[in-house]
């Protein structure tokens, strides 16, 4: 897995429309941003005073969500991979990254292509024929730029999304978000006029017997106007928490979610 001391130098970004949804109306909104190409070593870009590096800063609900980035790594290549070292370092580099959040990319990686290798910082979707890996001082490992297009999720405070619900308990409900991610309402993040119903533990059969429901909830929530909360739930975002991968640990998100309007 590509270690967060790597060199990684991103080339341009854009916003894109929701890829694990199938809506059409969403808007797009496009930026770019360049990389440094002028020979130099590039570094990550730091950001200073935004919003980019907190996923609980607000933004304008019209942001989107979802982008196509391009980032190149400096990277090695190990020796077992000589012989494919393209398909060696995008299983040992980029696939472990998939599902994951990770902190240079400021969001949960959820797809990548056009992966390339290139000697030199070229961001550009061609691919030369002959790549010159390179070694340093006492270091045995050769070095290439590894690039690749990935689609970055960037959960945001205040934003609005759709979440299947799977479980219900008194303190709290359970949705799953793009059946990837979780996301929980806490109680007090409920509204008011919900009430809790639980559910009989036992139902009789007919015969004297009493067979147990299965249930993955005790219970279920009901709205003011009398009807049972289930399925889809649209619901804003009130808060998120970040774990970056580091080493075994695998970074992920969680999300927390509100519908109340404060």
């Amino acid at each position: 897995m590509a270690s967060e001391k790597s060199i990684i130098a991103e080339a341009e970004s854009h916003a894109v429309n929701d890829p694990l949804s199938s809506k059409a109306d969403r808007k797009k909104s496009h930026k770019k941003r360049k990389g440094d190409q002028d020979g130099s070593t590039p570094k990550k870009k730091r950001r200073t005073g935004n919003a980019a590096a907190n996923p609980n800063h607000s933004y304008p609900l019209s942001q989107p969500l979802f982008f196509l980035e391009t980032y190149s790594l400096w990277l090695p290549v190990s020796p077992v991979s000589y012989s494919r070292a393209l398909e060696g370092s995008c299983a040992e580099y980029l696939s472990p990254l998939l599902l994951t959040y990770y902190q240079p990319f400021r969001g949960i990686v959820l797809s990548y292509e056009n992966a390339r290798l290139s000697d030199t910082l070229n961001h550009s979707a061609s691919v030369s024929t002959t790549i010159l890996a390179k070694s340093s001082d006492e270091y045995a490992g050769s070095f290439v730029w590894l690039t690749a297009d990935f689609v970055i999720f960037r959960p945001r405070k205040g934003a609005s999304i759709n979440g299947w619900v799977n479980i219900q308990a008194q303190s709290h409900l359970s949705l799953i978000c793009w059946n990837l991610f979780n996301a929980s309402i806490p109680r007090k993040r409920l509204p008011r006029d919900w009430t809790w119903k639980a559910d009989p533990q036992s139902s009789n059969n007919g015969d004297g017997h009493h067979q147990r429901r299965l249930h993955t909830s005790t219970g279920h929530f009901v709205n003011a106007a009398g009807e049972e909360v289930r399925e889809w739930l649209n619901f804003r975002i009130q808060n998120i928490e970040a774990a970056r991968t580091t080493g075994k640990e695998r970074g992920f998100v969680s999300i927390h979610g509100t519908l109340l309007d404060d």
